[in-house]
């Protein structure tokens, strides 16, 4: 694809450019847009079987840093309209890590480069001091998830506002078990067991 192109021809420059996909984009096609409706209207667009595969090669050849979920979590109703008024953009969160770590089973990604595309190089791009990895000193920022576990994705469990999703019946395997943030548990089970205050915003390095 031609963002492909020109991102992979900036790093070569040695320009400081970062780029980023969502599962959403390697996994679904123009052809699922057609049959399964603003479900998966996103914005930009899914594309052509091609332009995947592009996706794929630019991730395993490096040119591509950081998984994203692209949350977008539009209430069904604005998701019902007609195709030309639909909101575009999916719910993500939930569905993210259990994809991705799916195409770890079927070898299509290192479990490894899992890890350093949703969780280190986020943190490094972002200048988030000590975390997005399990370093002495660093802060406990961490998800537990069980490789063997197959589950069906039904929308209708999900947290999010956003009761529907594009991968409603795909069969995944690996779900998030437990989440920690700075060592408290804030997830367990896929039920939210934070209190008021746990999360803050953070600031890029040298930000005041």
């Amino acid at each position: 694809s031609r963002g492909v192109r020109a991102v992979s021809a900036a790093k070569r420059r040695g320009l400081p450019v970062s780029c980023e996909v969502t599962p959403h984009h390697l996994l679904l096609t123009v052809e699922d847009l057609k049959s399964i409706g603003a479900a998966a209207l996103v914005n930009p667009p899914l594309r052509s079987r091609r332009d995947v595969d592009s996706l794929w090669r630019a991730l395993r050849a490096g040119f591509i840093d950081v998984f994203a979920s692209d949350h977008a979590p539009h209430r069904l109703e604005e998701k019902s309209l007609p195709i030309w008024e639909a909101e575009t953009g999916i719910p993500g969160l939930e569905t993210m890590l259990p994809l991705l770590l799916t195409q770890v089973d079927r070898g299509l990604l290192t479990l490894g480069t899992l890890v350093r595309m949703a969780s280190e190089r986020p943190a490094e791009i972002l200048g988030l001091e000590g975390r997005g990895r399990i370093v002495e000193g660093g802060y406990a920022d961490l998800v537990v998830v069980d490789l063997s576990e197959r589950f069906r994705i039904e929308p209708s469990t999900f947290h999010s506002k956003a009761k529907y999703s594009p991968f409603r019946g795909w069969v995944v395997k690996g779900k998030p078990v437990k989440t920690f943030v700075n060592g408290r548990l804030v997830m367990d089970g896929g039920e939210i067991v934070a209190e008021p205050g746990d999360g803050r915003v953070l600031r890029r390095r040298g930000e005041t």
